[in-house]
């Protein structure tokens, strides 16, 4: 992302907006240790790049089902 922000960031931006929580799911190529220590500190539900179809179908059903926050 741009400006030094990240999804991390754009996430909770969007929740502020709505006022409520939101699913969501970071999507991440990162490689380096301290990119994906922040992304497991943030408690968000992420997935490494590349994704396999089938995990994030599993993670869009269970979002639908409003199993993960």
């Amino acid at each position: 992302m741009r400006d030094g922000r990240n999804g991390i960031d754009a996430i909770l931006a969007l929740r502020r907006a709505c006022g409520h929580p939101l699913p969501a799911l970071v999507v991440s190529g990162a490689s380096s240790a301290a990119r994906l220590a922040e992304v497991k500190a943030s408690g968000h539900a992420w997935l490494s790049k590349p994704v396999p179809a089938a995990h994030l179908r599993h993670w869009l059903v269970q979002a639908a089902a409003g199993a993960v926050a």
